[in-house]
């Protein structure tokens, strides 16, 4: 179907011409800081893993919990749960540093 007039484009037109303005802006900063922009796309994709990663912990961390409750000797059961809420506090710091890494990359960009 054919657009006459001052018709509106469609939500297909808009988004097709929004997809191609990220590829040309991402190749543009590509040329200009190729380092930078490779760093700020790992950093991304690593803020990306946490939520699941801490998500995941946190299942095993309940687990832990509830075996150690009815557990006979919920000695080994406790060692767990501890190191599991250390690696939980190690992706939040990990969180954190993320966050402000790539808002460095960010400015510096």
């Amino acid at each position: 179907m054919e657009r006459t007039g001052n018709q509106p484009p469609t939500r297909d037109e808009t988004r097709s011409r929004g997809a191609g303005n990220v590829w040309r802006s991402l190749s543009l900063v590509w040329s200009a800081q190729p380092r930078y922009t490779a760093t700020l796309i790992a950093l991304v994709t690593a803020q990306g893993f946490l939520p699941a990663a801490s998500l995941w912990t946190g299942r095993l961390l309940i687990d832990t919990i509830i075996a150690a409750i009815g557990a006979p000797s919920p000695a080994s059961a406790t060692r767990e749960a501890y190191a599991l809420v250390a690696l939980q506090l190690l992706l939040a710091l990990a969180g954190s540093v993320l966050g402000q890494a790539r808002a460095y990359v960010e400015q510096v960009l």
